[in-house]
């Protein structure tokens, strides 16, 4: 699965910050692939998330030398019951990580039908996307662009012994997840499995069961195949199937965690992080 969004949206901010300080207003919309995870506080205690995808829209908008955001957000918090608003305009802040993130808030608005409190958001000059708020009192929901992890730490061991073969922070790490199956794929992409080895441009780890829980997702899978794909072709790559996988996605989607077993005697230690930088809402 291509990153069409978070390219997408990249592009767009990237475009935007540029041109930071241009007399005339520049406003751009992109349609960005949400994942959604919505606690109903009336539930029973530990009841599971309801997860669902939508497309929202996100017009980003650079008004006189300052950065503002305008949503329209649709999700489901049940079966059946869809939520959709407007969010107005509103001013985006640089947090104190610097360039790289901008976040956003907004005590309360009424839009839709529905009362939405304590909205708040950050978003990534690089793509990453966050968004959580309240509906009418009931329904908490924690919505993030499609997960990609690009502040990551890699550990390549040997499976048995544990030592530590190589170790890398170039590698980014992706996961899709298909809502009405619930399989996933994760993808390692700029991988490099050793010091003297060749760069792998898109590893990924497919058919793997993917649920919900409380702070995320958790990613499981056996014998899972290996593909890389490179100058446009995917191969199976049987030196990296997977004996086994166990990957956390947690922070409410924003950190993922956990570890791939090699049938080559090898295991990946992953540690990923939403923002290119440690500090965001």
């Amino acid at each position: 699965m291509k990153k069409i969004y978070l390219f997408a949206l990249t592009a767009l901010l990237l475009s935007l910050t540029a041109c930071l300080g241009n007399d005339e207003p520049n406003e751009q919309t992109v349609n960005i692939l949400m994942y959604n995870r919505v606690t109903d506080t009336q539930a029973e205690s530990g009841a599971i998330p309801y997860f669902s995808q939508s497309t929202c829209g996100f017009k980003l908008i650079d008004r006189n030398s300052a950065l503002g955001v305008r949503a329209n957000i649709a999700l489901r918090v049940a079966d059946g019951n869809v939520v959709s608003f407007d969010t107005g305009d509103l001013t985006m802040q640089r947090t104190s990580s610097g360039a790289y993130v901008y976040a956003f808030t907004c005590p309360q608005l009424t839009s839709g039908g529905h009362t939405i409190t304590n909205l708040v958001g950050s978003l990534d000059i690089y793509g990453a996307l966050y968004v959580s708020f309240e509906v009418d009192g009931r329904y908490v929901a924690h919505c993030t662009s499609e997960p990609y992890y690009k502040k990551t730490s890699t550990e390549v061991r040997n499976a048995e012994t544990d030592e530590m073969i190589y170790t890398t922070s170039d590698a980014q790490y992706g996961i899709a997840i298909n809502v009405n199956t619930m399989k996933a794929v994760v993808y390692l992409m700029g991988f490099k499995p050793g010091e003297n080895d060749a760069t792998l441009s898109r590893l990924h780890f497919i058919d793997l069961d993917a649920t919900v829980t409380a702070a995320g997702y958790r990613i499981t899978g056996t014998d899972a195949t290996a593909q890389n794909t490179q100058e446009g072709l995917t191969n199976v790559v049987d030196e990296y199937k997977a004996k086994s996988v166990e990957l956390d996605v947690y922070d409410n989607g924003r950190r993922i965690g956990g570890e791939i077993v090699l049938d080559n005697g090898k295991k990946l230690i992953l540690s990923g992080y939403f923002y290119n930088s440690e500090e965001s809402n």
